[in-house]
């Protein structure tokens, strides 16, 4: 079993409930390993049923409890969902300790004049999501679960945001995913202030930077196009930004993006 998987020695979270949402995706697969990693008892949601149980059954075969984690499919842009997965959770595992809002979305790739508003510019145009659909699942999603989970959980509780560096620096065509995520930020604060003093509950929020991976090329590749620009430069314009290096394969010390883990 690798350093990532086992169940690391001092199980700070041992004992408690924590609510993970985007449990099985890019980033959020690393921090259910790492939060069962330290004893948690994990509540884990997603849109995609399959995709859910899949990524469950696998962390059972990697080593970890089965019962400490609770799937439940739930689409935190939903307030009716976000109650569901809170009244599970408590059902389950008793009052909440932690919850993580990492769930969200890409948004439309587009400039300005092309972010579909309605239905029809989203099919036309052959994109996921509206703007205002991009912004309920960022924005929306993280505001519906932390008002549905906040009057079940402990004093000095903690909820955290995931946002992104991208959230305070440029990010070419990405409105709806920028703008939505600088709400994010603002959120946490108000949140803090509001939940702080009389609950005790700590919001904090964090900023992930690039993540070493196939999706990271995709989404520079397509702000290159979006710009008129070589293959590469948005690319190299966020590793001229970088302070420290990392490791290569051959051991090489470069700029390179971090890896998930």
């Amino acid at each position: 079993m690798s350093e990532t998987t086992k169940v690391l020695g001092d199980a700070r979270l041992t004992g408690r409930t924590v609510i993970l949402t985007g449990a099985a995706g890019n980033i959020g697969s690393w921090i259910s390993r790492r939060l069962l990693g330290e004893g948690a008892r994990l509540v884990m949601t997603g849109r995609d049923a399959n995709k859910l149980e899949t990524f469950v059954e696998a962390l059972a075969a990697e080593g970890f409890d089965r019962d400490a984690m609770l799937p439940v499919v739930g689409d935190a842009a939903d307030p009716e969902a976000c109650r569901t997965i809170i009244e599970r959770a408590v059902a389950a595992f008793g009052p909440i300790d932690v919850l993580v809002n990492n769930a969200g979305g890409p948004g439309p790739r587009r400039t300005l004049r092309d972010i579909p508003f309605t239905d029809a510019q989203k099919r036309a145009q052959g994109d996921d999501e509206t703007l205002f659909e991009a912004a309920q699942n960022l924005l929306g999603g993280p505001w519906n679960m932390a008002r549905a989970a906040i009057p079940h959980m402990v004093p000095c509780g903690s909820i955290i945001n995931v946002s992104t560096i991208f959230s305070r620096t440029y990010y070419f065509g990405r409105i709806p995913y920028s703008v939505p995520k600088s709400g994010l930020n603002l959120l946490s604060l108000m949140l803090a202030r509001e939940i702080g003093g009389d609950a005790g509950v700590r919001v904090n929020t964090l900023f992930p930077g690039p993540i070493e991976s196939e999706r990271i090329d995709t989404v520079f590749a397509n702000m290159d196009a979006l710009q008129d620009q070589k293959p590469g430069h948005t690319s190299a314009e966020f590793r001229n930004l970088m302070t420290n290096t990392r490791a290569d394969e051959a051991g090489k010390l470069d700029f390179r993006y971090p890896k998930p883990v």
